[in-house]
């Protein structure tokens, strides 16, 4: 092998070494954003959990003020888990 043929291949190599490393790089922090945003949906889901295990007893002291609440924690709600569905959707395939 000629010497110009052995350094296009060792540049060659380095390339892809260097694109392997950034495509592993990017792929570890999706699949971390995924974690995240699933520990998110977790959190919403304790969140309406609570809403409504509270609902007795915001009612039986006549707290009714505190029901106004409800529908902006429940947008939130769900604009996050439609985030996270957009999100899996997107990224779902590339979780090791």
């Amino acid at each position: 092998m000629s010497p110009r043929n052995s350094e296009l291949r060792d540049a060659l190599h380095a390339e892809l070494a260097f694109h392997q490393a950034e495509f592993n790089a990017l792929r570890s922090e999706i699949v971390q954003w995924l974690e995240a945003e699933r520990q998110y949906l977790n959190l919403c889901l304790v969140a309406i959990a609570a809403g409504l295990g509270a609902f007795p007893f915001i009612v039986q002291q006549k707290a009714f003020v505190v029901l106004l609440l409800f529908p902006f924690i429940f947008s939130c709600n769900i604009d996050g888990n439609a985030q996270y569905n957009t999100s899996v959707l997107r990224f779902g395939k590339l979780s090791p």
